[in-house]
């Protein structure tokens, strides 16, 4: 007998800040259940019930696995703790096996576990697919293809095994994820027939490739000056420490503290920003040269991505009157946009209106002590075409 049970999973800005709620299904009839929401902003903390006890684990905000503790009878108590080093895991600590050594192969799958000691507790063969050749028995090692984390069910068996790659589940045993997969480019079928296949992993180069999340947001600037100063500004309104690789993946690295240890910026800023990182869906943000050009098109295809395009270098060149700088830039542009794509706020129909956009981003204002938005569009006065805020206009364009 199949049941559900309703978990929630962290903050959701349409409901102001308050916990969303879904309804998830459990496994088996003996309690046994693994329930996850990729898509939640608790950026997809994995929960599992069995035998009465819950199982939490923390991640950081770059989705690594940190710790896991349960939840049993009103208590929580800590089970494990996982190290890394440059990005790969290296030991972990648990509160029955102890120190433990995890010994990787050139992808990140964990092929042996040894001890304090040094003596080999765990050696693992696999499939080029993942499937597990031998294991030693009733293994309840969850750190293994490609070093993301396995939801075990039968522990004899890994037909109903699954690994959790954050946005989707990929089974071991099929080689195949279970749902589409954002990254997939159709237009390249026909040099690579594994394109046609929406649930492929890694176009079948499993030996060579990996998918360490399967969704992210891209950044390509012609400029570098213009991309360190929105990675300044997205810092600055976030809080977190943002990392951007030579294809133009966008990481978060860190975040900046304050008082308390709190991390400073707005949340709010930080869940879309979150969000558009951690969700299935891809958005590419690029740089132009053509006005502001600020905004975003919806792919045709589920599969293309969002593009978001901004001129840096025209914010930089406004003029904030008694605003301070940080009112209206770069940043804001893009943080505006992505919460159409990932909040479905919408912009007024007329331009001294409002609208959901301009609201979301108000709230972040509020949160940064910065000066309210009071107008969407640009209205002329005698000192040019500006956008109105509390202190007065920021002026888009000066009349000459």
């Amino acid at each position: 007998m199949t049941t559900r049970t309703v978990v929630a999973h962290g903050p959701d800005p349409g409901r102001g800040g308050l916990p969303s709620q879904d309804t998830l299904p459990e496994k088996g009839s003996n309690g046994n259940a693994t329930v996850t929401d990729p898509s939640s902003f608790a950026c997809g903390h994995l929960l599992e019930k069995y035998a009465g006890t819950t199982t939490f684990t923390l991640r950081s905000l770059d989705g690594a696995l940190l710790r896991e503790v349960e939840l049993k009878s009103g208590a929580y108590e800590w089970v494990e703790d996982y190290i890394y080093r440059d990005g790969q895991l290296l030991a972990s600590q648990h509160r029955t096996e102890g120190h433990q050594h995890y010994h990787l192969d050139h992808l990140g799958t964990t092929r042996m576990l040894t001890n304090r000691c040094g003596e080999r507790v765990k050696r693992y063969e696999l499939f080029p697919y993942g499937d597990t050749i031998s294991a030693p028995a009733n293994d309840t090692e969850t750190r293994r293809f490609t070093g993301h984390q396995r939801d075990l069910g039968s522990p004899t068996t890994t037909t109903d095994d699954l690994e959790y790659m954050h946005a989707r589940y990929y089974g071991v045993k099929m080689g195949r994820l279970l749902s589409v997969d954002p990254a997939n480019k159709r237009e390249k079928a026909p040099r690579g027939p594994q394109q046609w296949n929406l649930y492929s992993y890694v176009d079948g180069r499993t030996m060579v490739a990996t998918d360490p999340e399967g969704r992210a947001l891209f950044m390509q600037f012609t400029d570098e000056k213009d991309l360190a100063a929105l990675l300044s500004e997205l810092t600055e309104k976030t809080g977190l420490l943002l990392a951007v690789d030579k294809r133009g993946r966008v990481s978060i690295t860190g975040s900046v503290r304050g008082a308390g240890f709190r991390i400073k910026g707005s949340s709010l800023a930080r869940v879309v920003l979150q969000r558009a990182i951690l969700d299935e869906r891809r958005v590419l943000v690029r740089s132009t040269e053509s006005g502001f050009a600020i905004g975003f098109v919806r792919p045709e295809g589920a599969l293309e991505p969002s593009v978001v395009e901004v001129n840096v270098d025209r914010f930089q060149a406004l003029d904030p009157g008694e605003n301070p700088r940080a009112t209206l830039d770069a940043g804001f542009a893009v943080l505006h946009e992505l919460s159409h794509i990932f909040l479905g706020t919408a912009d007024p129909l007329a331009a001294g209106g409002l609208g959901t956009s301009v609201k979301f981003e108000n709230r972040i204002r509020q949160q940064l002590g910065l000066p309210r938005r009071l107008t969407y569009g640009c209205i002329w006065d005698d000192g040019g075409c500006g956008i109105l805020f509390e202190n007065g206009p920021i002026y888009m364009e000066r009349r000459r």
